[in-house]
């Protein structure tokens, strides 16, 4: 099933890919004024779903500022940004370059059938911007006021150039998709073990896997959008060399806290009356934070279930209760680093690998490898 779907997808891929690159500035300028579009969630550039022949193609329009236009495809980090932009709490990236140099290397590796969880990109181009984002005081004050991002955020705002990514077209986000094939999560999570498992092979870490940068067509999943991905083969300063090997297993705790997450689907869904019975029962106060919420609920997942409190999957409350010690981790993690301007909070990476060698997320290794993989 999935080679013949690979195989297709190649075809797809050379058809498009070679009618794309036949297109002008303006010819492409005029697909995506014909498009759906919208802002993309970070508020840095353009997203467009834009119709080419008989298929949809996904677009993402990024901001490439003056310095990075001087160093084009350097995977340097041309700011000296702190590691801790890494983390998905609000940042673009560290580099545009970053972001299309590991679209290349995902695109080749399902060419050549290496494996097949990533979509293609057919054709990327760098053109004159056309438009000029905001949010310009609430990034700066989130990390700090930190000066180097400040320059970032300054330069990116005011970008006279931008690099479009023209994607494979997935229709779901794997997000509200599980919400409605929720017998589906044992597949999705053993093809994102995966998935991850290959990128760490390759020296990758991806640092933004939530389920909206997961996609589905419905028989398999899609990890993209590549904005904070680390690769040992960039150009890294010494912090992030440090950096990597200090999250080398972020990527497993970063699924797992999204997969606490999608209990507030079924608890948000509830009517008044069964929302306020659960609260009582289980002692949740108004005001709590969505995350406090879930952690509540996480807590107690057996019972809600036995009790029919909320309709939940077996696997889910299963796994939950499997994995339940690094959402936690993870979760407390991530609330200690939202709360630091300078993100520097450190990710606890050894007290991680001891609960996932545990859970048997981590596949054996002999003595050598452990001593030479981070």
């Amino acid at each position: 099933m999935i080679s013949n779907s690979l195989e297709l997808r190649r075809q797809k891929y050379f058809e498009i890919s070679s009618q794309i690159a036949r297109l002008d500035d303006s010819n492409l300028n005029s697909l995506f004024d014909q498009s759906e579009s919208n802002e993309s969630s970070t508020g840095w550039g353009m997203n467009h779903i834009i119709v080419f022949g008989q298929s949809k193609v996904f677009v993402k329009r990024v901001p490439v500022t003056d310095i990075e236009y001087e160093n084009l495809f350097s995977t340097k980090n041309l700011y000296n940004l702190s590691t801790g932009y890494n983390y998905g709490v609000g940042s673009p990236g560290l580099g545009v370059f970053r972001e299309l140099i590991t679209h290349l290397k995902t695109t080749h590796w399902v060419l050549e059938g290496a494996i097949a969880n990533f979509p293609l990109m057919y054709h990327y181009r760098i053109l004159p911007s056309t438009k000029n984002c905001a949010k310009l005081e609430i990034d700066i004050e989130h990390w700090g006021n930190h000066a180097n991002i400040k320059k970032y955020v300054l330069d990116r705002v005011h970008a006279k150039y931008e690099l479009v990514l023209l994607l494979e077209y997935i229709p779901h986000i794997l997000e509200t998709w599980l919400q409605e094939n929720p017998h589906q999560l044992q597949k999705t999570l053993n093809d994102l073990w995966r998935t991850i498992a290959f990128l760490r092979a390759k020296g990758i870490i991806h640092f933004d896997a939530h389920f909206r940068n997961i996609l589905t067509d419905g028989e398999q999943i899609y990890l993209t959008d590549f904005g904070l991905a680390l690769d040992k083969s960039f150009a890294l300063t010494e912090d992030e060399t440090v950096f990597f090997e200090q999250n080398s297993l972020y990527d497993y705790g970063e699924v797992l806290r999204n997969l606490g997450h999608l209990i507030r689907s079924p608890y948000g869904s509830c009517s008044e009356n069964d929302k306020y019975r659960i609260m009582k029962k289980y002692g949740i106060k108004d005001g709590l934070r969505p995350y406090e919420v879930g952690a509540i609920l996480l807590d107690n997942i057996q019972q809600i279930q036995a009790d029919g409190d909320m309709v939940l999957d077996e696997f889910y409350v299963s796994s939950i209760v499997k994995y339940r010690s690094i959402i936690a981790l993870m979760q407390a993690f991530f609330t200690e680093m939202r709360g630091s301007d300078q993100k520097d909070t450190q990710l606890p990476h050894t007290e991680l690998r001891l609960l996932l060698n545990e859970a048997g997320l981590l596949p054996m290794q002999t003595h050598n490898q452990a001593t030479e993989q981070p």
